[in-house]
């Protein structure tokens, strides 16, 4: 909770509460018909302005029923943070000694680690907790990775039936829980996406299988052409589109690549940590572990059916 100046006539009311405030406590207090939530944590005092609660109620409400209108499954970021604000409780720093009193296994080096990689005590308690107290495997799992993959280069998703497929980023994608495992992938330079008709793929894979019969083997600057010249619909990847094909390297030379969904904006919004542990649960290629990483970073993302 951030320490904020106090310039209105509550300042003689909210420095006097300091003085009251017991250390290592928290409540909430209305002055001035404003309600506070207040903190002191050795010895430092904190207090943050609470909005009312039926701000955050309309807000939460218009959102939520915006998204079941549309019947989208993923509830926006913003509405799941109106929601967590009607059940926000002011809460305390947690202390190094708490933490390992916590977790048993969490040392000093532990916890420098943990700080050099930008996780603050609360956050680290919460994954600890879905990581059921297992410090190495959190290690493993927020480890830092290629810097292509991080929050700004977040484009959208491939979604199918409300399922995910893959998270796409200017530069590849992290693809989740799939028949052949999940996988992280750097596109090669000179590389496009585009998205096509449903229509022009199917006409693509009758083609494609006339050529098989025929036993011509096609590489992949030739399915390229075919998709440039021979379907209408195909043009440079937006959010929206029936489904999203990546030709990958100049005229397709490193292979084409037609997603089971189309292009979709995230409804989540990912931190650094988060996608750490996305793109290292995907590096095993394994679905049980992507679906332990989601678990372990908290997110609650639907994935499309191994």
């Amino acid at each position: 909770m951030p320490i904020i100046s106090i310039r209105n006539n509550a300042d003689n009311a909210i420095l006097k509460l300091q003085e009251k405030i017991p250390d290592n406590s928290s409540s909430l207090h209305t002055i001035f018909g404003r309600e506070y939530a207040v903190a002191k944590a050795a010895g430092v005092f904190r207090v943050r302005r609470v909005m009312p609660s039926s701000l955050f109620k309309r807000a939460w409400t218009a959102l939520a029923d915006r998204c079941e209108r549309k019947q989208e499954s993923i509830l926006t970021s913003r509405a799941q943070y109106f929601e967590n604000m009607l059940n926000r409780r002011p809460t305390l720093a947690l202390s190094n000694t708490q933490l390992k009193e916590k977790y048993p296994n969490l040392s000093d080096q532990h916890l420098d680690q943990f700080a050099k990689a930008g996780l603050s005590p609360q956050r680290l308690d919460q994954l600890l907790a879905n990581a059921y107290g297992n410090v190495y495997q959190l290690l493993d799992l927020i480890k830092p990775v290629d810097s292509k993959f991080t929050p700004e280069e977040i484009q959208y998703v491939t979604e199918t039936d409300g399922k995910i497929g893959s998270i796409y980023f200017a530069q590849g994608r992290i693809r989740l829980a799939h028949r052949d495992g999940p996988e992280v992938e750097i596109l090669p330079p000179k590389s496009g996406r585009y998205t096509i008709s449903k229509y022009d793929f199917g006409k693509f894979r009758k083609w494609y299988k006339k050529q098989r019969e025929k036993q011509r083997d096609l590489d992949n600057p030739q399915i390229t052409q075919f998709f440039k010249t021979k379907c209408s619909s195909l043009k440079p990847a937006a959010i929206g589109g029936p489904q999203l094909l990546e030709i990958k390297g100049p005229d397709g030379i490193y292979g084409v690549h037609p997603s089971r969904g189309g292009p979709k904006k995230f409804g989540l919004e990912l931190d650094q940590i988060d996608i750490n542990i996305l793109c290292n649960a995907a590096r095993t290629k394994d679905n049980f572990a992507m679906v332990v990483g989601l678990g372990v970073a908290g997110l609650d993302i639907p994935m499309s059916v191994f």
